[in-house]
């Protein structure tokens, strides 16, 4: 790489020369390894002219002073394996393709993406990094693929409007919280992503994206803050402590296993019919509004809802509640739904219970729970029907299943059709 080609001015440079002086891959015929052979390089910007085949940099480190551009032919990849060590805000530019950065990228400044999004232009963060400065995703796509992709310390993550940041399979740093802001008009490809220790900023809500037609993401957030509108298509579990305000929509799966005493989530059936919406925790949540057919519900423990619960009030199916009996107490032994508000069944939903527990005659469990009215029934279960051994019946405050008739020794799984 000391040859002059590389190079403009077109004078290959001396061990720890300073900028300006540019570093250059021209295109060429085929693939290409480059070692970067030079001890103590400064450089002002890296770039791959013209539709470049693929190269990779190997070699000796580099410090870095500015940009890194170019693009592939074929949707490839230029892969940088050599460390850089920031002298300045780091500008990348991607026009096709993608450049790759795997290996640690340090220094106290940060990096700002630019990428072309149209074109399915990558900018790729694939090692372990120690820079301390902002990441800014102006434009473009950027793709997480280590733990601490973003670098460490408290700077902040921002996704501005039109910009997108996949981050599948990524796993967050436990030592290294973050906050990602997502801004109106952002993405976020979140993949099989675990974000335990992250939180997110979404004033415009932030979409869960399915990222190929035979796979569903699979988020794992520690909080949410913001408000606005997060349509849900896949799996999300909610941790920790949110302070989110706004609505879920949901088409996919809703796991809340946190507090997000705020947040509604409103459930309906989407246009792929393969992701039916599905509500599941021992969390606490706000307002429930189950808005389409086929949605499920199951307590995991105790699933409390803030602000009420209403089902459909018209149309063929108002979906479904499950509930494992496997003990007298509630949370430890039994599902329950614990509402702080009003319960409105609507056409009413499927009653399903999974029974593991020989519940004696007189014994009873409240399933569902509400500080205000309860309205409606389940489907198909008037109050003082009954099912399998219990007979249902709705109390002032609560729907209660009471043993009348002996148990069945054998494990029982029920529901009315």
């Amino acid at each position: 790489m000391s040859t002059v080609m590389n190079w403009s001015p077109a004078v290959a440079p001396a061990a720890g020369e300073v900028p300006p002086v540019n570093l250059i891959f021209p295109a060429g015929p085929s693939a290409t390894t480059v070692n970067q052979d030079v001890l103590g390089l400064s450089v002002d910007s890296l770039s791959f002219d013209g539709d470049n085949p693929p190269y990779t940099i190997a070699g000796q480190g580099i410090l870095l002073h500015g940009t890194v551009s170019g693009s592939s032919s074929n949707g490839l990849s230029h892969t940088i394996q050599i460390p850089v060590t920031l002298a300045a805000d780091l500008l990348t530019s991607v026009t096709s393709g993608s450049i790759s950065f795997m290996a640690p990228i340090s220094g106290p400044f940060g990096i700002t993406t630019t990428s072309a999004l149209g074109a399915g232009a990558v900018t790729v963060l694939g090692a372990d990094n120690d820079y301390t400065g902002p990441t800014t995703l102006a434009a473009g796509i950027l793709r997480l693929s280590s733990p601490r992709a973003l670098g460490v310390g408290p700077a902040s993550v921002v996704v501005q409007a039109g910009a997108y940041l996949e981050m599948p399979n990524y796993q967050q740093d436990p030592a290294t919280p973050k906050i990602i802001q997502v801004q109106p008009g952002a993405g976020l490809g979140l993949g099989r992503a675990t974000l335990a220790n992250l939180t997110i900023v979404a004033p415009g809500g932030i979409t869960v994206e399915r990222p190929c037609q035979f796979c569903t993401p699979n988020l794992t957030v520690g909080s949410l803050d913001g408000s606005g509108v997060l349509p849900g298509v896949g799996t999300m579990t909610v941790t920790g402590a949110s302070s989110f305000a706004g609505h879920i929509t949901l088409s996919g799966s809703l796991v809340v296993n946190g507090l997000m005493p705020n947040g509604a989530v409103d459930m309906t059936l989407g246009g792929d019919a393969r992701f039916l919406p599905s509500l599941s925790g021992s969390g606490t949540l706000g307002f429930l509004a189950v808005n389409g057919p086929y949605c499920k519900i199951q307590p995991t423990g105790i699933l409390s809802v803030n602000g009420g619960v209403s089902f459909p009030q018209s149309g063929d199916d108002a979906g479904s509640i499950t509930f494992h009996l496997d003990g007298p107490n509630p949370g430890t032994g039994c599902d329950q739904l614990s509402v702080t508000g009003d319960v409105d069944f609507g056409l009413g939903p499927k009653l399903i219970y999974k029974r593991t527990y020989a519940y004696s005659i007189g014994d009873f469990v409240d399933i569902v729970t509400a500080t205000g009215s309860i309205t409606g029934t389940f489907y198909g279960l008037p109050d003082g029907s009954t099912t399998g051994p219990f007979t249902i019946n709705y109390l002032p405050h609560s729907v209660r299943l009471t043993v009348t008739s002996p148990v069945p020794v054998e494990l029982l799984e029920f529901s009315v059709e």
